[in-house]
């Protein structure tokens, strides 16, 4: 018979197992696999852990998702070992002449397509233009992380956004209007 512990018990030891092992400075795939790894052997016991994996190995929405990322990095390792993407970054910076303006609308456009991996997408060429710029390198991060995600508050095939409103019992349309402001001090922030 396997023990397990509450859900709140494990959880605790989770993020503590997690804050220890960053601060140790341990690579953040490691510290994500060992840390779910051990939350999931003592809020699941080693056989509830098996069945999840054999289920998320099996899944094929999971499988799907996993192709879909590695083709977009393939493509990506494509790009870059081909000179595309510096050529693209250039070219972008002759014809908009504002590489800031650059790194903030590529991910803040390419949010609006709704594809797995859209942020590796976008990096890439926030990272040739930032470079450009003189950004550095954790900036040019935050920048492809944060206007990629910004567009979500306003736009209204958003499925959070959509699902947001539902919950909230409110029409879409009121939704964002209500989240404009906030969409407004995430610009200039």
């Amino acid at each position: 018979m396997e023990y397990v512990m509450s859900n709140a018990a494990c959880i605790i030891i989770g993020f503590a197992l997690l804050a220890v092992l960053l601060a140790f400075k341990k690579p953040i795939w490691l510290v994500l696999l060992v840390s779910s790894i051990v939350m999931g052997l003592i809020g699941l016991g080693a056989k509830g852990v098996l069945n999840i994996l054999t289920l998320t190995i099996t899944d094929s929405v999971t499988v799907d998702l996993l192709i879909i990322t590695f083709l977009i990095a393939t493509l990506i390792g494509v790009y870059r070992s081909s000179g595309f993407l510096n050529r693209l970054g250039d070219e972008l910076v002759k014809l908009i002449k504002r590489p800031k303006l650059i790194v903030t609308l590529v991910p803040a456009v390419l949010g609006l397509l709704p594809v797995a991996g859209g942020a590796l997408m976008s990096a890439p060429i926030v990272d040739v233009v930032g470079r450009h710029i003189g950004l550095s390198r954790k900036l040019r991060l935050f920048i492809n992380v944060w206007f990629r995600h910004i567009i979500f508050l306003v736009y209204p095939l958003s499925t959070v956004l959509v699902t947001t409103a539902a919950l909230a019992g409110v029409s879409m349309w009121e939704l964002i209007v209500r989240e404009l402001p906030i969409l407004l001090a995430m610009v200039l922030a």
